[in-house]
């Protein structure tokens, strides 16, 4: 399983509901591209931009490219490169905010440029620390090694 941190714009907030009605996670096109994308089985963490990390998803399918209609938030297609189906398997009750000192949050490692990106594969370590966050069970988290 790999696991990926997904960034919604803020101006794009609304877009959260629209992914939990429908079961699918949008790549939109000017996110940057990648050579890795989720298949079925991989670990989605949603982060909502000036927020903060709101939910872990699984995909239940690979990443497709969408059909006409097909891409049910504002711009359909046209924004929309890729589409994946999502099963939401945690979501906060509270966003879990992280503090960044020149880039990088010392308590996961997560790196501001990761969350710019749109759709970011992260290592495992690095996403055992944000799950603990996300899910409420921080005291098995310690800061990084120098940090």
């Amino acid at each position: 399983m790999t696991s990926f941190v997904c960034t919604i714009a803020s101006k794009s907030a609304d877009n959260w509901p629209i992914c939990r009605t429908t079961g699918l996670w949008g790549i939109p096109r000017s996110a940057q591209r990648h050579l890795l994308l989720p298949v079925q089985g991989d670990r989605l963490l949603v982060w909502l931009a000036s927020v903060g990390f709101i939910a872990e998803c699984l995909t239940v399918g690979p990443a497709r490219i969408p059909n006409d209609g097909e891409v049910p938030w504002p711009g359909g297609v046209a924004r929309y490169r890729q589409l994946i189906p999502i099963v939401i398997e945690y979501e906060t009750a509270q966003p879990v905010r992280l503090t960044f000192d020149r880039g990088i949050n010392q308590v996961t490692g997560l790196r501001l440029y990761m969350l710019r990106s749109g759709l970011f594969d992260v290592p495992d370590d690095m996403a055992a620390r944000m799950l603990e966050l996300l899910r409420g069970r921080p005291a098995g988290i310690a800061p990084l090694p120098g940090g």
